[in-house]
């Protein structure tokens, strides 16, 4: 058996070269977009392994350049070069990106982003501004009790003290706490006051939560006494024995002159160590006075219709101040009144609930809406796949989802393109196994076929490059809990460019100078979407540098000029032929034959034809005795010369070719 023989040279100079070829790879590897430029690496280390091996082969076993072995070797590797470049490309994953959708970003109403750290931020329905349309309004956020004052600006505060409490609160950042008799607020008398009116004629109600301490036998959470004479005037709200009592002393005056009064004891007991929601209602056109407590009704009194009134209200020399806790041992949050009516079953909710009008017979709910602006993916003919959220949907509350995506610019609130919606309802059931609770992982095909209307399995759904998304939140129905979004991402599958065209060369006796005409050989771009529905553009000029003239599309010589009513218009090359590089009447099926050999040729006829596409107008056309250069780029099947132009590839390495003058 013959030894086989290397030089040191030769070997070293191998090496050397192969170090640097697959150093450069896995550089490029460590790059996502470096994979356009792997074809190359790929190609050149194929062919350098023949280029060996055929060395070998003349070298130690004396076989000729033009042996049946050698022949058959470099047939071998014609075939074995597609294949490689087939099975790497193939076995590649979809590229998919994965966005994350900044909660900062969106445009809010009804909603709020609560959290200073970014990554904690979470997205829920606005707390109800419990001030909004009061009388008296103290909700005790101040650090300082001397800073209390009443939001509404409609009275004035005498005196406060109590200790500000963030610990124990129910609704608020902090709560006051009473100490009994020496601490207390007292408000001073208006007379356009509804709180402090000696003639009352407009409802009203005074509502706030507490937390009872130690409740003594008489302890007192509202009062405004008036003394003379050795009668009382006014009212009072007290706790005793565990129940709330008011006692409206001489608060109606007859017309005899004679004055009515009016005691309310609950129904219930007060909730030991849990906070109490209280709501006093005055409605003097029916003469009564309600007493809510949790939200539910608890007292109801009033005074008998056989008794002529000409008057509610304090009595009309009192001044006195009206006093909150100034005999109260535990804390108290949101002191309020309003003007007219109260909806008990709301009045304590945080969020907006829904709510029945029994006079129209209709239902009303309200959405904290967020909308995102416009954002732009790398490329275009992008795909959408999954949407990935931490949330968390209490039950009966709903969190609503869309999106929306174009392959061209829309503005953040134009009626176009339509909504995507994602249903959500069933949310659990895309929850993940996952160190973090409550990560959710939502495909999105199932809602793209059901947007467009179709059932049959499809890949490439609604190419798109801008989209936006959108998010609804509603509370449960009694107003008391709110959806939340901790983060959201939305991950589709991006289109990338083709890879830089290979081995362009000027075809073996493929110029002719009378013409003039050049036909160019190159090899094949490996992307299917570049072999099937893709196709190649000419470039040229007079400088390697500057390409000013290209060429989109040819037409066989048997065709003068393309028949626009019965020819599809190519969004690459107009009424003309896309550019394939195979002969007449084979296709994408035969990519495996022609891998190596794809051609075309350029003459002043195709050059003309491509003139007359709109694009290219003012072509350069060849003339003897210059010297021209072409390159090549390869464009896959998305693209489009107005919303697809990024989806073609670098230009070619540029070949030469001088025409004789004469």
């Amino acid at each position: 058996m013959r030894s086989i023989s290397i030089s040191k040279k030769f070997v070293l100079k191998l090496q050397k070269k192969s170090r640097l070829m697959i150093s450069k790879f896995l550089k490029k590897c460590n790059s996502f977009h470096g994979l356009r430029s792997i074809a190359d690496n790929i190609l050149m280390f194929v062919d350098r392994v023949f280029v060996v091996s055929s060395y070998i082969l003349r070298k130690n076993f004396d076989f000729s350049s033009g042996s049946y072995t050698l022949k058959l070797w470099d047939k071998i590797k014609i075939f074995f070069s597609p294949t490689i470049l087939f099975f790497f490309f193939y076995s590649l994953p979809l590229f998919t990106e994965t966005k994350v959708l900044p909660l900062d970003d969106l445009q809010k109403s009804g909603l709020e982003l609560s959290g200073k750290d970014t990554e904690n931020k979470i997205l829920k329905l606005q707390t109800k501004n419990r001030s909004l349309g009061s009388e008296l309004y103290l909700n005790f956020e101040s650090e300082n009790s001397s800073d209390l004052k009443d939001t509404s600006g409609n009275y004035k505060i005498l005196m406060s003290s109590y200790l500000p409490d963030s610990e124990n609160v129910f609704h608020s950042k902090r709560s006051a706490r009473f100490s009994g008799k020496r601490t207390g607020i007292k408000i001073a008398h208006s007379n356009s006051g509804l709180l402090t009116s000696k003639d009352l004629t407009k409802e009203f109600y005074i509502s706030f939560s507490f937390l009872p301490g130690t409740v003594e036998k008489d302890a007192t959470l509202i009062s405004k006494i008036y003394e003379t004479s050795g009668n009382s005037y006014g009212w009072d709200l007290k706790i005793t024995d565990d129940r709330l009592k008011a006692g409206f002393y001489s608060f109606f005056e007859t017309e005899e002159k004679r004055f009515l009064s009016l005691y309310l004891t609950s129904n219930t007991t007060l909730k030991k160590n849990q906070w109490n929601r209280v709501l006093l209602y005055f409605n003097p056109n029916d003469r009564e006075v309600v007493l809510y407590l949790n939200g539910k009704e608890s007292a109801r009194a009033a005074i008998p219709a056989n008794q002529n009134l000409t008057r509610i209200g304090f009595h009309s020399d009192d001044t006195t101040s009206f006093r909150i806790a100034s005999s109260y041992y535990g804390w108290m949050e949101n002191f309020s009144v309003f003007p007219g009516k109260p909806n008990p079953s709301s009045e304590d909710t945080s969020f907006p609930s829904q709510n029945f009008d029994p006079e129209t017979h209709t239902s009303e709910s309200k959405f904290g809406i967020g909308i995102s602006p416009v954002y732009k993916s790398k490329y275009s003919s992008s795909f959408l796949e999954e949407v990935q959220l931490k949330a968390v949907v209490p039950t009966s509350s709903a969190m609503e989802l869309y999106l929306r995506v174009s392959p061209t610019p829309f503005t953040p609130n134009s009626e176009s393109p339509a909504w995507i919606a994602i249903d959500l309802r069933k949310l659990e059931n895309s929850k993940i196994d996952s160190l973090e609770p409550d990560i959710y992982r939502v495909p999105l095909k199932y809602f793209l076929k059901k947007f467009l209307g179709i059932t049959e399995d499809k890949i490439d759904l609604l190419p798109f490059r801008y989209y936006q998304w959108r998010v609804k939140f509603k509370s449960d129905p009694s107003g008391n809990k709110t959806p939340e979004l901790k983060n959201i991402s939305l991950t589709f599958r991006e289109t990338n460019p083709p890879v830089r065209p290979l081995g362009l060369k000027v075809a073996e006796n493929g110029f002719d100078d009378n013409g003039p005409s050049v036909c160019l050989n190159w090899k094949s771009n490996p992307e299917k979407d570049v072999i099937n529905g893709g196709g190649y553009f000419i470039h040229y000029g007079i400088h390697p540098d500057r390409m000013v003239g290209i060429i989109r599309g040819t037409l066989s010589e048997s065709d003068e000029m393309p028949n626009k009513k019965n020819r599809p218009k190519h969004p690459a090359s107009d009424y003309l032929d896309p550019i394939s590089g195979l002969p007449t009447g084979k296709n994408y099926i035969h990519i495996q034959e022609y891998y190596n050999k794809l051609s075309t040729c350029i003459d002043n006829r195709i050059i003309s034809l491509n003139s007359e596409i709109l694009l290219e107008k003012n072509q350069l056309f060849l003339k003897k005795g210059t010297t021209y250069f072409f390159r090549i780029s390869a464009y896959n099947k998305f693209y489009h010369f107005q919303n697809g132009k990024d989806q073609v590839s670098a230009l070619s390495d540029p070949v030469e070719v001088y025409f004789l003058s004469e």
